[in-house]
């Protein structure tokens, strides 16, 4: 369906900035779910202030608050095409699986199947390191 829309309301009008035969590759894609991501916070932000204008803080608190749920995709016609995640203060990294692609030379190929994260592995290391370089920028730490 996403691509379907791309094609008819951009490419078909001729409004396309890249080449048509590049939608759907994994770069592309990447690009797609960046700028949901990007208007979705300030979507959400919006919604914390009054409506009209938005601050540095509001997007903040709108990406703080994302909560991409598979209802929320299909809304936006991005159902399978990502995770549903869930950002908080506390987590940027949205709690979702993983999984990994492959280039043969011509194309990108999904080689895994979706891979819970190693929140007790990672987590620990994360917080150690940026802790450690707020230190040295001398940096207030959030209290989430």
């Amino acid at each position: 369906m996403l691509f379907r829309s791309i094609f008819k309301y951009v490419y078909d009008r001729g409004k396309g900035s890249g080449k048509r035969e590049a939608v759907g590759e994994v770069l592309y894609n990447r690009g797609l779910v960046n700028a949901m991501l990007s208007v979705e916070a300030i979507r959400n932000g919006m919604a914390k202030g009054d409506g009209t204008r938005i601050t540095g803080e509001h997007v903040r608190w709108g990406l703080e608050h994302l909560d991409l749920t598979n209802a929320r995709l299909e809304e936006l016609g991005m159902k399978g095409f990502m995770h549903p995640i869930r950002i908080t203060c506390a987590d940027h990294e949205g709690g979702g699986p993983v999984m990994f692609q492959q280039w043969d030379g011509m194309s990108w190929n999904i080689i895994s199947d979706w891979i819970p994260i190693m929140r007790d592995v990672v987590r620990p290391k994360l917080e150690a390191a940026a802790f450690e370089e707020g230190n040295l920028l001398a940096a207030t730490m959030r209290n989430c």
